[in-house]
């Protein structure tokens, strides 16, 4: 059997199959050890793959001028492909990242993360990321420093003394996902700003913060506030739209504009909780952006439900992060006028209702979200029923204040003609259908149909009904 040192030579071989195979018995291998808690092991497993990442992203794409003549000649020819070496362990580091930070926290995952991310891997995936040799390369550089600072951020819980937790190491981040922003490759823009967003809500600096705003904020600038880009929100408005049928050309990601606003979210919220002073800095940072978003002010919700309906769990994610803004923007500086209209505009109720209005009030929907919860439904849930029990008044406001407006979005997503629906039935729709999931929660939960723990739910669904019926 080989030894590992071994298996990192047959990624450098060039030879895909056998990289390819040696990658896989390596992770595997790192995998087996935290499942055994061989520290002892996997600080020497970690060094070979430190040294071997480290070699790959700082080796040269071309042969010193004194090599031959055919190796050059050979070394030309493939310096337009990815290098098997630089692709092969940038994708083993993110793998065995991924691995580490799916363990159960222990103390051996705690100091596996401390001794695989420190500086000289940052350094060494920040040096891949700017030599864009070739754009294979590049993201798996960006991927790999995304699953870097995704289990910093898991194992240690962003805590200081680690090399991604200093400000100097966070700007030269943004600094190098600024340059891939510039770039026109839609892939790597859509790693960039979440790398952006992932830094917004975990770094402890503010101007951190404001650099990496000003970044996403001269993207959407650069790529969505265009002359041309109402057609692409007309496109995206269409049931048939396909990410895969655009262009080669086009630059305008929807997953990437959603990561964009992710991104604002995180940032508004973490100015919050580090009490900075500044949240108005950070506001002018996108209030000329929200026109990218919206033509008028009031059509932003609309607009965040049409950009996010793709995908059930990017819409509760969004919509929680919006209720949990929403419950303490109250809290926050002064703020520019029209981000503060904008917030409020984003009602948690009329959100909630604009939601399950999409989903045809269907509450057999939302029991499948419940049972299986991979969106994180049961968690969002029973925050708006947290939210809503102390602010009944805000549904009924909502409901009244959806009529025309909620038609329009239902148009936009069934082409339906809706007119004939008034504003009272939202409200009644709404509580029927809370009513109803409620029942057949309760009925599967006695039955033991179902294997959730849906008691906190059920019980904060009987307490929305005794405070909200249908007259």
């Amino acid at each position: 059997m080989m030894a590992d040192d071994e298996h990192v030579e047959q990624i450098r071989s060039g030879c895909r199959y056998a990289a390819h195979a040696a990658r896989k018995h390596l992770a595997q291998t790192f995998s087996l050890l935290c499942q055994r808690n061989d520290r002892d092991r996997l600080e020497r497993l970690c060094a070979l793959i430190l040294d071997a990442a480290v070699d790959a992203c700082t080796s040269q794409p071309l042969p010193p001028q004194q090599q031959q003549q055919q190796q050059q000649q050979q070394q030309q020819q493939l310096a337009t492909l990815p290098r098997p070496f630089v692709v092969g362990m940038l994708g083993l580091v993110a793998q065995v990242l991924k691995t580490l930070r799916h363990q159960p926290p222990s103390d051996t995952r705690l100091r596996t993360t401390q001794t695989l991310v420190n500086g000289r891997l940052v350094d060494a995936l920040l040096s891949g990321t700017a030599c864009r040799i070739h754009g294979s390369e590049t993201m798996h550089a960006l991927v790999a420093l995304l699953a870097a600072l995704k289990t910093w951020r898991v194992c240690t819980g962003c805590a200081s003394g680690n090399v991604l937790h200093d400000l100097s190491t966070q700007t030269r981040i943004v600094e190098c996902v600024a340059g891939v922003l510039g770039t026109s490759d839609r892939t790597l823009h859509r790693k960039g700003v979440e790398i952006l967003g992932l830094l917004c809500a975990t770094s402890s600096h503010p101007h951190l913060i404001l650099g990496a705003m000003d970044a996403v904020g001269g993207f959407l600038d650069r790529v969505y506030m265009t002359a041309d880009a109402g057609d692409w929100w007309s496109a995206i408005q269409m049931p048939s739209f396909s990410e895969l049928c655009s262009t080669a050309s086009e630059m305008r990601d929807r997953q990437t504009l959603k990561l964009a606003i992710k991104a604002v979210i995180q940032a508004m919220l973490r100015s919050i909780d580090l009490g900075y002073q500044s949240t108005a800095s950070i506001c002018s940072r996108i209030e000329p952006r929200l026109s990218a978003l919206t033509l008028k002010l009031d059509r932003l919700p609309h607009h965040l439900l049409m950009l996010f309906a793709d995908n059930d769990t990017d819409l509760i994610r969004m919509l929680s992060d919006l209720l949990h803004l929403h419950g303490r923007w109250t809290d926050a500086p002064t703020t520019t006028p029209t981000v503060h209209a904008a917030v409020s505009e984003c009602d948690p109720s009329r959100l909630f209702v604009m939601m399950l209005s999409l989903w045809d009030f269907d509450h057999i929907a939302l029991m499948d979200l419940v049972v299986v919860d991979d969106t994180g439904f049961n968690a969002y849930l029973c925050e708006y029923l947290d939210y809503v029990s102390s602010r009944p008044e805000s549904l009924e406001a909502a409901c009244r204040a959806l009529g025309p407006s909620i038609d329009d979005m239902d148009q936009e997503f069934d082409g339906d003609d809706n007119s004939n629906v008034d504003e009272t039935d939202y409200r009644v729709s709404t509580i029927s259908t809370l009513d109803d999931l409620a029942r057949v929660l309760q009925s599967s939960s006695k039955r033991n149909l179902i294997s959730a723990d849906v008691s906190r739910l059920v019980r904060l669904l009987s307490d929305f009904a005794h405070k909200h019926s249908v007259d």
